[in-house]
């Protein structure tokens, strides 16, 4: 009897257990009947009872009867104070929970699925990661959507008050490993001496679907909630937001909106919202039982306001004297005066790993050399730029005096390896740190003309090629013999496709060994195609997998357009998917799935959610590319939230948290070691006996990392903006009246989603600008414009006035 399984199949699932234990053994929709939803390992449960939690263990409760009902089944505990049945719809399941109170602290369920890198008989593409994730303020309901690489999607509703949910996670901190519904969660710690709901029964259910779309409303009607789902989820000031929303019949009043500076007003208009007011927007709607839903938009500042806002804040208080910039710094003294979880200083140039060069700090002068770029010269900020990258970086006047971790002209020999020239001092062989310094210097050549800069950025190229180069492979060797690929721990491809294209411009005979170099890179991330290594805990990474799109798509556009890079890096961008967040919230819609970083950048809370961290613009990077070379209008505006994820975090002040952060329970951070010794925890406040209840940006710190989304902007959305004919939606633009109006401030790029029937574009007269269109162009007409050139999709103009006319012929 113990190992009889019983299997129910339904229209859209089928779902086995056990009928002498009631324990979950799989459950499988119809797109993929193969691919279990549940954790395949055999100690990871699903629907099992535990009591006496914490943040590390619990007891579980075994079922000691099992019931057969009409609709499903019952288990009950020996003593009857415990129990779990399920109704098995068509479409839906349903499972309502009663236990014991007083069992603390933590009571709750396992419900663990089969996350992306637990163990499993199938292919990675069949795991699932959360998707869309939304808490009620009150706990009274929250729904999830995990997705599967092979795109199918699984709803889970929480129906009635609960204390919280909680992902687990491994050690490392870089992989998902299980999945409970509390309903007590006494030692979690809440603002303001509040405490989570303690209730002895809730409810909730899976909910099938063929796409998130279906999934949502599906959901929505399941709550009983009206949702407001924004077509994008923010743009500039004076931009119409066009939006739709989900569950309309079961509204008992106007939605409310708040604005950014806190006023309310009832909202007489549902199909758009027109935003005034730079900041977050909440959407509020009522639904059945009181039950409220908030969607958030954001309405961003200008291009030029926020570089100018984030550059000048970290200049003023992250930039050492010596020209280097801190990793981190404390919220409420601005001061580098900590420790994070990783145990490095949040900033000390005299300390190891602390201010880095290329990576984390350098991202601070960088961004200012975009601004410069950008929008001119500020003597202010290039004084910046120019200490961190002579004083700090390259050591100029001081070069027998290196700085860790900066570049260092002599042959050197670091943890039992030899150097050649121009190889970061005393630096562990984390070879994006040299990656992104060669794209620094070449955007610091562009801005001052600084041939000796350049001379360092050919030098520090070739070292590359020469210590650190294998048959298109960025080694890292830290331990001798012990090859790992760090081709797309950042893209190599960039600092050589960069330098390559300047020393292009010069004529410079060095210009085809970097252009070489970018080649046989993208050749190599090609035939790796699905493996995706990175550094730290080995799994399936978000970084590597955008990171291997950027290289070949970049590739593809810049150097040499094989079919076989673009075929590739569609599959895997479409593969990624899993690794996106989704939703109606501008904090984390279109955000890369990441929950390790606020590890290595504060001193809050360990593994969690990085909604909206400076890696995200990696996926952002990976689709706009994307868009620009298949003229895909949806990869545009997805690309476009991403990026609004980073912007949704600049505070008034111009300072940036690392993330937000949707976990109500963050994990722990696990101990580390620096050097071989172990950080103790009296110093690292490694494993409170209670945790912060998250739902917030990290509060404690700040973080440089985020001037990584003002790099790549300079890249994009600087110049890029979209508009959908059938909805309006303008992406990064305004649309009113019938005239679309860019915010890009060096726009030059427009795709437009279906043939406007008339069209009026703003530009500048004898400005030169691209149209690309997703569909065919030959029913397209412009006029005060001349045409330069055209392609299939693609037409090249030169304004004859400051308007131009797009129309269907």
């Amino acid at each position: 009897m113990q190992n009889e399984y019983r299997k129910i199949e339904k229209n859209s699932y089928t779902i086995e257990y056990n009928e002498a234990t009631g324990e979950i053994a799989g459950l499988y929709d119809r797109l993929n009947p193969g691919a279990n939803w549940k954790a395949e390992a055999y100690d990871k449960k699903l629907g099992t009872i535990f009591i006496h939690g914490t943040q590390s263990r619990e007891d579980e409760i075994p079922f000691a009867k099992i019931e057969n009902t009409e609709k499903g089944f019952k288990g009950i505990s020996a003593t009857g104070a415990s129990r779990i049945q399920y109704e098995f719809e068509e479409d839906r399941i349903h499972i309502a929970v009663k236990t014991e109170k007083d069992c603390g602290p933590r009571t709750g369920v396992q419900m663990n699925l089969n996350f992306l890198d637990m163990p499993t008989v199938m292919d990675w593409k069949s795991q699932c990661m959360p998707k869309v994730i939304y808490t009620d303020d009150k706990y009274r309901y929250a729904y999830f959507i995990f997705a599967a690489a092979d795109g199918r999607h699984l709803g889970m509703t929480i129906n009635e008050e609960f204390a919280a949910w909680r992902i687990q996670y491994s050690y490392d901190g870089h992989k998902m490993t299980g999945f409970q519904i509390l309903l007590q969660a006494d030692d979690v710690i809440c603002a303001d001496g509040e405490r989570l709901p303690a209730v002895d029964h809730t409810s909730f259910s899976f909910i099938f679907a063929e796409s998130l779309e279906v999934c949502m409303e599906k959901i929505a009607g399941q709550l009983g909630i009206e949702i407001a789902v924004p077509e994008v989820s923010g743009g500039p000031a004076g931009s119409r937001i066009p939006m739709k929303m989900l569950n309309r019949g079961s509204s008992s009043s106007s939605p409310v909106l708040i604005m950014p500076d806190g006023n309310t007003a009832e909202m007489e208009k549902t199909d758009s919202l027109v935003l005034e007011q730079n900041g977050i927007y909440t959407i509020k709607t009522a639904g059945e039982n009181g039950r409220e839903h908030s969607s958030r938009v954001l309405c961003q500042e200008g291009w030029k306001e926020l570089y100018n806002k984030v550059n000048h804040f970290y200049k003023e208080y992250f930039q050492d004297d010596c020209g280097a910039f801190y990793r981190v710094i404390s919220k409420d003294r601005r001061k580098p005066d900590g420790v994070t979880y990783e145990g490095v200083k949040f900033g000390d140039p005299t300390a190891h790993y602390s201010c880095r060069t290329g990576e984390f700090g350098g991202f601070a002068a960088w961004a200012m050399m975009k601004n410069c770029i950008l929008f001119g010269k500020d003597s202010s900020l290039m004084e910046s730029a120019e200490r961190y990258i002579l004083n700090w970086a390259l050591n100029k006047s001081h070069e027998d005096k290196p700085f860790y971790g900066t570049v260092y002209k002599k042959e050197s020999e670091y943890m039992g390896r030899k150097f050649s020239p121009y190889h970061l001092y005393q630096e562990m062989n984390y070879m994006q740190h040299e990656i992104f310094l060669l794209e620094e210097l070449a955007d610091y050549v562009r801005l001052t003309g600084d041939e000796e800069v350049l001379e360092d950025a050919v030098a520090l190229a070739k070292h590359i090629l020469k210590d650190h180069f294998e048959d298109g492979m960025i080694v890292n060797e830290n331990t001798p013999g012990h090859k790992i690929d760090y081709s797309t721990v950042h893209p190599a491809v960039c600092g050589f496709l960069e330098l390559g294209k300047l020393l292009r411009e010069r004529d410079d005979a060095n210009a085809q060994q970097m252009y070489t170099a970018a080649e046989q890179i993208a050749d190599h991330v090609c035939r790796r195609a699905f493996q995706f290594p990175t550094e730290g805990e080995p799994c399936t990474e978000d970084g590597s997998m955008s990171c291997s799109v950027i290289t070949l798509l970049r590739t593809y556009l810049e150097a040499v357009p094989k079919a076989e890079y673009l075929e590739m890096g569609e599959k895997i961008l479409r593969a990624h998917r899993v690794l996106e967040m989704d939703g109606t919230d501008c904090r984390m819609k279109n955000s890369s799935i990441r929950f390790w970083e606020t590890q290595y950048e504060s001193r809050d809370w360990g593994p969690s959610l990085n909604a909206g961290h400076g890696w995200s613009i990696w996926t952002a990077e990976a689709k706009a590319l994307y868009a620009r070379i298949r003229h895909d209008f949806d990869m545009l505006k997805d690309s476009y939230e991403g990026f609004l994820t980073n912007i949704c975090k600049v505070e008034a002040c111009g300072g940036m948290s690392c993330c937000y952060t949707p976990d109500m329970i963050p994990g722990t951070p696990h101990a580390y070691y620096v050097n071989g010794v172990e950080v103790p925890d009296s110093i690292n406040e490694m494993r409170p006996t209670s945790v912060h209840l998250a739902q917030k940006y990290v509060p404690k710190t700040y973080s440089v990392s985020g001037n990584f989304f003002l790099v790549r902007a300079a890249d994009t959305f600087a110049e890029m903006s979209g508009f959908d004919c059938e909805t309006e939606t303008a992406v990064n633009g305004i649309y009113k009246d019938g005239v679309f109006e860019s915010a890009a401030p060096g726009f030059n790029y427009l795709l437009v989603k279906g043939i406007p029937d008339s069209f009026l574009l703003k530009v500048k007269k004898g400005q030169t600008i691209t149209i690309a269109f997703d569909t065919d162009k030959e029913t397209a007409v412009f006029e005060h414009a001349k045409v330069k050139s055209a392609t299939e999709k693609e037409v090249i103009l030169i304004a004859l006035e400051d308007t131009m006319i797009i129309k269907r012929e």
